[in-house]
């Protein structure tokens, strides 16, 4: 089907792709998507590189589908020709390449990158709206106890994100939005993530690759949910002093925490 929908005033947001099918032996990672239910990106998602399939590491085949319905939204649906104002069924066929490796590979390339832990659960980075916290090896399902490499030689790559949602950055330059950075960061405890406050869920996608051997990895998806900063009182003793004088206030007087503890959070 061609159809030159910007001829008609729609724009790239109202071209929306349903899902009907999804894929056999893969997944679709798309950006935006909140909740498992979701099944509908635009035209302008697939633009700005929110969509992507992910082919499963333990599947052997190499043809896939998925099976969309594309709709096209107009404020005044009137003007659009009827062959447009119904939804349209298509197929996208996939096909997966294996990538040739030859004999030597495992012994020149292993341990090259930190290895995925996919038998550990994947659970969701939870922090405060409008807060930052540190990311780790842990969050991450990463295991470097066979890596032998250079740790600065390993790039983390952002293949995707959610912008409403947060940036990472480097605590030695806050407030910069990182692009990349390197296994050693991520070990030195300077990768933050940082909340807009703008969205409960969202998600970031990373991908390993070394620098010296051009090792990849496949592409490691960081789920975030965040939830409403609370400020919990704990002690307050008051005060008891004579008339005239004064008294210091200690936190044996007067205590606060949070309902996000492990964060360590500065309340002023």
């Amino acid at each position: 089907m061609i159809a030159d929908y910007d001829a008609y005033g729609i724009k790239e947001s109202g071209v929306l792709f349903h899902v009907v099918e999804f894929p056999r032996h893969g997944a679709l990672d798309v950006t935006v998507w909140e909740k498992a239910e979701d099944t509908i990106f635009t035209l302008l998602d697939l633009n700005t590189d929110k969509v992507h399939y992910v082919n499963s590491r333990n599947s052997i085949a190499t043809e896939d589908r998925i099976v969309f319905e594309v709709e096209f939204v107009l404020s005044n649906p009137s003007s659009l020709p009827r062959r447009l104002t119904r939804r349209h069924r298509f197929s996208l066929p996939i096909t997966v390449v294996g990538v040739e490796r030859h004999e030597t590979d495992d012994a020149g390339q292993a341990g090259t990158l930190p290895s995925i832990d996919d038998s550990a659960p994947s659970e969701p980075m939870r922090l405060a709206k409008g807060t930052k916290k540190q990311l780790s090896l842990e969050l991450l399902r990463l295991d470097t106890s066979e890596f032998v490499g250079s740790p600065a030689d390993v790039v983390f790559l952002i293949v995707s994100k959610d912008d409403a949602g947060g940036f990472l950055e480097d605590s030695r330059r806050a407030s910069h939005a990182l692009d990349d950075f390197t296994l050693e960061t991520l070990m030195g405890g300077d990768v933050y993530y940082v909340d807009r406050g703008q969205v409960s869920e969202s998600q970031v996608g990373l991908k390993m690759t070394n620098k010296r051997t051009k090792t990849d990895s496949a592409v490691i998806t960081l789920r975030i949910q965040t939830f409403k900063l609370e400020v919990i009182e704990v002690n307050n003793t008051g005060l008891t002093l004579a008339s005239g004088t004064n008294a210091l206030i200690t936190p044996h007087n007067l205590t606060f925490t949070t309902n996000a503890p492990e964060q360590s959070l500065n309340i002023r």
